[in-house]
């Protein structure tokens, strides 16, 4: 069966009962500092939310931090440090043996709300992760969504809290942009950052839009279409309408824009003409048919449930 992550988050409402007994239990087991932290330690493997709550030392109406997505096979004590101040720093390893267990640093003190020997963590050991996406693009953490934000250079920042030292797992949820999920151990200066790449409905939607685009340019029956990126000139007189098509194309390149601000389109058609011309120099009537290149030069916005397309006229 899989293993679900701690999607809790807001207030964890406790009855005084439960608040009773829990802290009675809490002081049963952690009558050394050992034992403190590895409580914490399986709690926090077992994603039993009323417990890390306690052996935290959350207040009860204190958002909930992340738990662990992963499936930890290692919670234990590898060595303490009494100190001058009667302080007790435990080194403890926590992870998937053979993955990513990783070492960190619990400092725990005598506490005085509950027996002379319980003991509790100097500050709740919790951490500050930062993370960074596309603008505009929603993420999941941990199971628990985070609603996309604008921001500078197409990146937007924000940071999540984690329990220490659970792994935090984060990925792109959104339609138009996939990205390879990141995980990193929460701690100190821990950071992480999802890069989008336009998914394959993107490109479709975006193809789609340039093609239509273009079907529209060809119902204007000029050389030079207004506001589209083809045209033709000739010095022969033109008889009768030209008539444009889409013959092949268009083939796009969708990237993140130079100046950070949405997404950059570029690419090629080709558009075929056909007309009719008398050559000036002779007289001589013939039957234009040709291909003209059509080059797209567009905006890509990703703030709505549409992706909008503001495709740039040719340079005059």
């Amino acid at each position: 069966m899989r293993r679900r992550g701690m999607l809790w988050g807001g207030v964890v409402a406790l009855s005084a009962l439960l608040a009773a007994s829990g802290a009675a239990v809490t002081a049963a087991v952690t009558r050394t500092p050992e034992r403190h932290v590895e409580a914490y330690l399986e709690a926090l493997a077992a994603d039993d939310a009323l417990s890390l709550r306690l052996l935290a030392g959350l207040p009860t109406d204190a958002p909930m931090p992340l738990g662990d997505s992963g499936a930890p096979t290692v919670a234990a004590v590898r060595a303490t440090e009494a100190r001058a101040d009667g302080r007790v720093a435990v080194a403890v390893e926590y992870g998937e043996a053979g993955r990513d267990v990783t070492t960190a640093i619990l400092v725990v003190e005598p506490a005085t709300f509950t027996t002379p020997t319980g003991w509790r963590f100097v500050e709740p050991p919790l951490a500050s992760v930062a993370l960074t996406a596309p603008a505009g693009a929603d993420a999941i953490v941990n199971g628990r969504e985070l609603a996309g934000a604008e921001g500078g250079e197409g990146r937007a920042a924000t940071t999540v809290t984690a329990f220490v030292p659970a792994r935090v797992t984060a990925q792109l949820d959104s339609p138009w942009l996939d990205a390879e999920p990141a995980s990193v151990r929460a701690g100190a200066g821990a950071a992480l950052a999802l890069v989008g790449r336009p998914s394959a409905r993107l490109e479709r939607a975006v193809e789609q839009q340039v093609t239509g685009f273009l079907e529209q340019c060809t119902e204007q029956r000029v050389l030079l279409p207004r506001g589209c990126p083809y045209g033709f000139e000739i010095d022969d007189r033109v008889l009768g309408e030209p008539e444009w098509s889409l013959e092949l194309g268009p083939a796009l390149r969708i990237a993140a824009a130079a100046d950070g601000d949405g997404y950059r389109v570029e690419g090629e058609a080709s558009m075929r003409l056909r007309a009719e011309v008398q050559r000036l120099r002779d007289g001589v009537i013939e039957q234009l048919d040709t291909l003209v290149p059509a080059g797209i030069d567009a905006r890509l916005s990703l703030s709505g449930e549409t992706p909008q397309l503001e495709i740039r006229p040719p340079a005059a």
